[in-house]
């Protein structure tokens, strides 16, 4: 016959009953020897298994370890308890199962690595960028050897890191052709020369099926209006070369030389939903959908026209960038 303590007997209570209820489990636990009396009588114990497998008792006050520290801590760990009552019931390191664990210390490399986890990547480019902007603010306020070499180091670190972003971009730009923006917008002279010629193609043949469908409005002022007398010959001179249907709308009443059939505004620009009254404006008017697509307003190159003609009513937004 062995004498255990009360604690012991809880253990033992635990492994040898599976059905054990939730509250017996947490009395059980309660016997912790900070919660066992003074006045704790040994138990008798006659089973077949050795108390001593479970965990030996604390040493008394007073007394000491003989083993060494090593020899000790894996000792320790031995008798942690085996699979019988802590692996199928997972009874934790209260039922002395497992060792406790100690908490880690602030600023060890283990918590700064958990720490860098729980960042976003956002989060993690502002600390960057922070920390250059400190160590740089630093050498520039106290010059030393110390505070250029940490700020330089550093900052070469970061150009290291962009380098590699720009390489890495080009080499998926290679590997991967459809995200090339370059392949819809050329950047190189030849490639460059070419988009130009085939967008001057599309938007010849845009212009010249334009007066199948849409009409052309001028608004102008006559009278003291130098940029109305600017614009009127290369309203004519389109007129002219693609064969467009003009109307002029004159808003003082005054007829301009090369548009001598011009009819005086009369809130024709109002009708038509165009906005503002600045002369000169030029304006389309869909004869198909019965709608008014604004051009723009002052002075315009022919080769603006033609482009903004061609934006406005072969593409759709987004398209042709």
């Amino acid at each position: 016959m062995k004498l255990i303590s009360k604690r012991k007997k809880a253990l033992l209570l635990v492994s040898l009953m599976p059905g054990l209820s939730a509250s017996a489990l947490g009395a059980a636990q309660n016997t912790h020897p900070s919660n066992i009396g003074l006045d704790d009588e040994p138990v008798a114990y006659y089973g077949s298994i050795d108390p001593d497998d479970i965990l030996e008792d604390e040493l008394q006050p007073g007394e000491k370890a003989s083993q060494p520290e090593e020899e000790t801590a894996a000792q320790s760990d031995s008798q942690l308890g085996d699979s019988f009552y802590c692996e199928k019931r997972q009874l934790g390191q209260w039922f002395y199962c497992e060792r406790l664990k100690e908490p880690e210390k602030k600023g060890s490399p283990s918590v700064a690595k958990a720490m860098e986890k729980q960042l976003t990547a956002s989060q993690r480019v502002k600390l960057i960028t922070r920390k250059l902007d400190e160590l740089r603010d630093r050498a520039i306020l106290e010059p030393t050897t110390e505070n250029l070499y940490a700020y330089i180091s550093y900052q070469n670190k970061q150009s290291d890191r962009a380098s590699k972003f720009a390489d890495v971009w080009e080499r998926t730009m290679i590997a991967s052709p459809e995200l090339d923006y370059t392949l819809k917008r050329p950047v190189s002279k030849l490639g460059k020369e070419d988009f130009k010629e085939k967008r001057q193609a599309m938007m010849d043949a845009t212009m010249a099926s334009l007066k199948e469908r849409y009409g052309v409005f001028y608004f102008y002022s006559g009278l003291n209006c130098s940029s109305c007398d600017i614009q009127a010959p290369i309203i004519s001179s389109l007129k002219d070369n693609y064969g467009l249907t003009v109307m002029g709308m004159t808003s003082d009443g005054y007829a301009h030389p090369l548009f001598p059939e011009s009819k005086m505004e009369n809130g024709v620009r109002k009708t038509m939903g165009l906005p503002g009254n600045i002369n000169p404006t030029i304006a389309l008017y869909d004869t198909l959908q019965r709608r008014s697509i604004l051009i723009g307003s002052g002075i315009l190159s022919s080769d603006e026209i033609v482009n903004r003609i061609y934006l406005l009513t072969q593409t759709k937004p987004g398209e042709d960038y």
